[in-house]
């Protein structure tokens, strides 16, 4: 009701959309499971932690990335993105790295769009002091 004296209407999320309220689905996932089916596996990790009265970055080393294997199968890593940022979670920078022709690269686009080459995946272990190991967010695996 829209009168200030009663509260809101509350839609349970499966009536959001019959009702033509708030989210429209633009992406339903069909499975849930992970299997060897996909050609492209993306890994998430959340590294801020908290609410907006105050966030803690989480460091935690990620070791022995470069390849996935699942149910006899490889995923090799084609890409990541990191932050760089304070230790309260706030402000800070996206980057990313990406694999072309069995090398890794660097993209920075508050650098002008600077691309620059890492080399193998040794490198990206030790780039920058390896801020890989602990500030990267995403992994972008491809099938063998």
């Amino acid at each position: 009701s829209s009168d200030g004296d009663s509260p809101p209407e509350i839609n349970p999320l499966s009536e959001i959309t019959e009702k033509g309220l708030g989210f429209k689905k633009s992406l339903v996932i069909e499975k849930k499971e992970l299997n060897t089916d996909t050609q492209d596996i993306f890994i998430n990790i959340s590294r801020i932690i908290g609410d907006h009265e105050g966030q803690t970055k989480l460091n935690f080393k990620v070791s022995n990335f470069e390849t996935l294997p699942i149910t006899g199968v490889t995923y090799d890593l084609h890409g990541l993105v990191y932050w760089t940022g304070g230790a309260d979670g706030k402000g800070g920078h996206y980057m990313s790295v990406f694999k072309c022709d069995d090398e890794y690269y660097h993209f920075d686009d508050l650098a002008g769009g600077l691309i620059i080459k890492i080399g193998t995946y040794d490198d990206v272990i030790s780039f920058r002091e390896g801020i890989l190991l602990t500030n990267s967010t995403i992994f972008h695996y491809i099938r063998r």
